[in-house]
């Protein structure tokens, strides 16, 4: 799955891999060096750090002489208020996410001591470091440099800018930080000869206009902004003030626009005389000899089916990706660019209508039908109808995941998307709608595990056989890597697939159906399962036993925005101890335990089956789509609880 990474400064300690470093870089001149400190409200004052002024200019430019170069410059200049220990450790190191094509014009910082006396940090003796971070994609780098000598009380001055070589042509920007800011600013500065289209949302108010000569400045300010932290799994286009623009050569974009640009780039070209380039259609004839019952819409999925399981998409080199359709099927791999034509091809020759999609990963907000952008549509896919007249989906797949007939990522799910009807050339008559993608649900999204414990009380040794069902959303990121695991076995790579190290390891089931289902099964032994606490009873924590999948909630974290939950699902398990002696609980009562809120459940119960085998069931379950900052002790309570009982032991005696 594509995902859109806006560039934001980081100023946070994260672990890296060095490449290189870069030198040579400009003195920037101060206009004017300000030796007095702000003056920070004691609402604030228990903070690491404060911004002091966070302001940050995007200025596009083109040449006088050729319209068609362009590129955009953007500047960051910030003061930060040291007011810990730990802020001096955090934000003293400091931390640039650029693009690789993007170059860096100066970089430049002071500090301002306690006492007003300033230390200017010489442009020359910055090293910026540069590390790859696969957490931001390859085309993306960070840099990174420290100021020395910095102390509790003092603050930084930080100016950069970057020099990008394209015009930026839409995006969102944001005022809220991971630190409170008490002066937020943020300009844009338009050259004659763009037209320039902004829109505002969650209240922040029309910007300030200043003409130039030959540019125009708009300026939005805010004051006194609440630090919002790290708040994973929120949608800050639904909750923060912000403003989203189009910068463009010729008035504004239209939706259409985006859709023909997308089928010029994504169309094939013509490869008569070259190899294979008939080969599509003898793939498709012979197909329709192999299944002379089957119409189109059971040959669609036949063919989706073989082209999901048999040709894997990969990278490619601009020349080997320059190759008819035909091609791809006869070597059997393929890059994205060429899936989509495929596709789309398939449904053209099998004569069954379709819309091509457009969305937008729910994390970076709803899109705005009545603000044409290409910064919000980072999801292509396509919709059909089939015979009943139902819609199915086909999200082709990428390097990184497959995805079945009617599999979508979970960031999809629930969101509105713009369709368009597919055609075979460019029309200024295209029609476009708005489409909801339905949600799945904790029904569709689950695991069922099966644990079957053979105990040897004398030497405290076990061998297990577990058993996985899994089903629609659940576990789907790792489905690829337990199917090549299972073709292919190598127990030392079982670690880091599975979270240990197995004997033996199998799919034994796969259902391509939404909601996709498979199975698996392995089998290991070890050591140290219980605990002996005299000659004649034993404790077994249930942490030893199982896991559940929970969503992840740190504690320490203030929540500042909402929680919008990934998917629902549910974790069943259900594990078997059978044991070579008679064995009894002794702590029964203490052992069945129930939670519920709006949010989830979770339970768990004991059962002696015999009198050499206990069944312990154990279920974990999300049924809430969305907590309020107010309310997120309710996803922080379930787990605290599932934590207490995971802590919690068996007692068994035995004679």
């Amino acid at each position: 799955m594509k995902t859109k990474i806006l560039l934001l400064l980081a100023l946070s300690l994260i672990c890296f891999s060095e490449t290189k470093a870069q030198k040579g870089l400009k003195n920037f001149k101060w206009a004017k060096q300000r030796k007095t400190h702000a003056n920070i409200p004691d609402s604030l004052k228990d903070n690491d750090a404060v911004f002091v002024f966070r302001y940050y200019t995007l200025r596009p430019f083109v040449n006088e002489k050729y319209v068609e170069w362009a590129n955009t410059v953007e500047t960051y200049h910030y003061r930060i208020k040291l007011l810990t220990q730990n802020g001096v450790d955090k934000y003293s190191n400091i931390i640039l996410n650029k693009k690789t094509d993007s170059k860096i014009a100066f970089v430049d910082a002071y500090t301002v001591k306690s006492n007003g006396k300033i230390i200017n940090l010489d442009s020359k003796d910055i090293e910026l470091n540069e590390y790859k971070n696969s957490d931001l994609g390859s085309s993306w780098k960070q840099l990174r440099f420290s100021i020395p000598g910095v102390e509790v009380g003092d603050e930084i001055e930080i100016i950069y800018q970057l020099k990008l070589p394209y015009l930026r042509t839409s995006d969102d920007t944001y005022f809220h930080s991971y630190l409170p800011v008490l002066n937020s600013v943020v300009t844009i500065d338009v050259m004659e000869g763009l037209h320039l289209k902004l829109n505002v949302y969650n209240q922040l108010g029309q910007p300030e206009v200043l003409d130039g000569l030959h540019h125009t400045s708009y300026q939005w300010r805010l004051k006194n902004l609440v630090s919002i932290g790290e708040q994973y799994k929120s949608i800050p286009a639904l909750e923060l003030p912000y403003l989203a623009y189009v910068i463009d050569f010729k008035p504004m974009l239209k939706w259409k626009s985006l859709y023909n640009a997308y089928y010029d780039s994504f169309k094939e070209m013509d490869f008569t005389g070259r190899p294979h380039n008939g080969f599509f259609n003898k793939f498709m004839s012979l197909q329709k000899e192999t299944f002379p019952e089957a119409d189109s819409y059971d040959l669609l999925e036949k063919v989706m089916t073989y082209i999901q399981d048999s040709i894997p998409v990969v990278h490619m080199s601009k020349e080997e990706s320059n190759n008819p359709t035909g091609y791809f099927l006869y070597e059997k791999k393929i890059n994205y660019k060429n899936l989509h034509i495929l596709i789309r091809k398939v449904f053209n020759n099998l004569n069954i209508g379709f819309e091509t999609a457009f969305g937008r990963d729910k994390y970076d907000g709803p899109i705005d039908f009545i603000f044409p952008s290409t910064h919000q549509i980072n999801e292509i896919f396509f919709l059909y109808r089939d015979k009943n007249t139902k819609y199915r989906i086909i999200y082709p797949s990428s390097p990184g995941y497959k995805y079945y007939l009617n599999e979508l990522p979970n960031n999809l799910e629930g969101t509105t998307v713009l369709t368009v009807k597919g055609r075979n050339q460019n029309s200024v008559n295209i029609q476009t709608k708005k489409f909801k993608i339905p949600d799945s649900y904790a029904g569709n999204n689950y695991v069922k595990q099966f644990r079957n414990f053979e105990v040897d009380i004398a030497g405290n040794r076990f061998e297990l056989e577990c058993k996985n069902q899994f089903s629609g959303n659940f576990n789907r990121d790792e489905r690829d890597a337990l199917f090549a695991l299972s073709d292919n076995f190598e127990k030392e790579k079982t670690a880091d697939i599975i979270g240990v190290e197995v004997d033996t390891f199998y799919v034994t089931e796969f259902l391509k159906k939404p909601p996709v289902k498979y199975s698996s099964r392995y089998n290991y032994s070890g050591n140290n399962l219980f605990n002996s606490v005299d000659e004649n009873l034993i404790s077994i924590p249930f942490k030893r036993l199982f896991e559940h999948k929970s969503l992840y909630a740190d504690p320490d974290l203030k929540r500042n925005l909402g929680y919008f939950t990934e998917m629902l699902y549910e974790d069943q398990v259900n594990v078997l101890l059978k044991f070579p002696v008679p064995v009894t609980i002794q702590n029964e009562g203490d052992l069945k335990r129930r939670f519920e809120n709006v949010f989830g459940k979770y339970s768990i119960e004991i059962q002696q089956m015999d009198d050499k085998t206990i069944l312990i069931k154990s279920s974990y379950k999300i049924i809430g789509r969305y907590l309020p900052p107010a309310k997120f002790d309710l996803l922080l309570d379930m787990n605290a609880y599932l934590e207490e009982t995971m802590e919690t032991e068996l007692y068994l005696g035995f004679e």
